[in-house]
């Protein structure tokens, strides 16, 4: 299993209320980076009722962090292609509001003898049921992706929770699979992490595993957070 493990400053989840806050927060950071001209992604704004902007500092922390993420992803797929044994499957555990799918489809990544076949989105019912609704309503997804994209709501907090062995029902273990991370485990106790991960190593026999995650919460990025006041605009 190769491993790519980024660590960077964030927010503390302890003061977040749950899951769906922080991923209300990072779709509307993404919508603001797309409106300031930082990336481009033609779905963000579909997920959050107005663009906002946030401090700075935010929006930067917040673009080095996705696009360090997105790039390890890319990196892996297109060299697992010219190795000829492409990236069959994709698992994004924690995905939120994440685009990722639908971008990678509109590359080319996504069908095809050497593209993604099985794309798996795990988070929060709460959560997948809105997104489902946004793409729906949106017509984000295409006939043809009905077979490659799903869904599976699990809160996999607590380590009483089997979560890849319900993957498997969605995801063959013997094909090379991509499992994504991103911002997760930070709502998870240390045993639950450890056994999430410690599953991918035995149940997937050939597995990239991208992870990103918190530290430093008392950093100069903590203070200048969103977390006191979310949806407040500031002109940057």
């Amino acid at each position: 299993m190769l491993s790519a493990v980024l660590v960077f400053q964030s927010i503390d989840a302890t003061e977040m209320s749950q899951g769906k806050q922080l991923a209300e927060i990072a779709a509307a950071n993404k919508a603001g980076l797309v409106s300031k001209g930082y990336c481009v992604d033609k779905y963000a704004a579909r997920f959050v009722p107005a663009v906002v902007h946030y401090s700075p500092i935010v929006h930067r922390n917040h673009f080095v962090k996705s696009r360090c993420v997105e790039t390890l992803v890319v990196d892996i797929l297109l060299k697992a292609r010219e190795r000829k044994t492409p990236v069959k499957q994709v698992v994004s555990l924690g995905s939120g509001f994440s685009t990722l799918f639908m971008r990678l489809r509109d590359d080319k990544m996504v069908h095809g003898d050497a593209g993604i076949s099985k794309f798996v989105e795990v988070d929060l019912k709460e959560i997948l049921t809105e997104k489902k609704q946004v793409m729906e309503n949106f017509r984000m997804v295409k006939k043809k992706d009905r077979e490659v994209y799903q869904m599976i709501a699990a809160d996999f907090r607590t380590v009483k929770s089997n979560l890849l062995r319900e993957v498997i029902n969605h995801a063959a273990p013997n094909k090379p699979t991509l499992i994504i991370i991103d911002c997760s485990l930070i709502f998870t106790p240390a045993r639950s992490s450890d056994k999430i991960l410690s599953q991918i190593s035995e149940i997937f026999s050939v597995c990239y595993c991208v992870i990103a995650e918190p530290f430093r919460n008392q950093s100069h990025f903590s203070k200048a957070s969103p977390r006191s006041n979310p949806l407040s605009k500031t002109n940057h």
